[in-house]
């Protein structure tokens, strides 16, 4: 009876297992208007066995690195973002001293209107033309007016040529 005892309770310890399954943080999609559409769902994983307790000695943290693989693992377009994410932890238990976890990071990928992008875009490439237009312009008509404060000098050219000539300048520096 003994014998049979040990065989059961060695029989059940060999082949037991158990796995509990939990979702400890979920985030909301920051996007309010209608000006995205769905584009698809994407996955990271990361996972850690422990016997008796030791284990996962050289990891960084079992949720950075799922994050980490399903960054690196899936392309993000210009426009697309990143919402609604979930990590999910799985605890599994073999033999009742082996214990895997496992963290799984997804998230929904969301692509902007290009429309308005495409209209930001084009905006922004406006303003830094015109801003380092402004600032080469600049740079020529102090230049100008330094040559034209030579010829005055030199008097190779009237008081009145140089007074329009700057007045010219000023009205391209603005």
């Amino acid at each position: 009876m003994k014998n049979l005892s040990l065989l059961l309770i060695l029989s059940f310890v060999i082949s037991s297992c158990a796995t509990f399954h939990s979702i400890p943080f979920f985030l909301e999609s920051p996007a309010i208007e209608n000006n995205f559409k769905y584009v698809r769902g994407i996955v990271g994983k990361s996972q850690a066995t422990y016997i008796f307790g030791i284990g996962g000695l050289q990891r960084e943290g079992l949720a950075r690195e799922a994050k980490n693989n399903l960054l690196n693992n899936n392309t993000i377009e210009d426009g697309q973002i990143l919402v609604n994410y979930t990590i999910d932890k799985e605890t599994s238990y073999y033999f009742g001293f082996v214990v895997t976890l496992k963290i799984i990071v997804s998230a929904d990928v969301i692509e902007y209107d290009s429309s308005e992008l495409k209209a930001d875009r084009e905006n922004q490439k406006k303003s830094i033309i015109k801003n380092n237009l402004s600032a080469e312009t600049k740079k020529r008509v102090e230049e100008r007016k330094r040559q034209l404060q030579e010829l005055l000098r030199t008097h190779s050219i009237s008081q009145q040529e140089y007074d329009d000539a700057i007045k010219d300048l000023e009205q391209l520096k603005q």
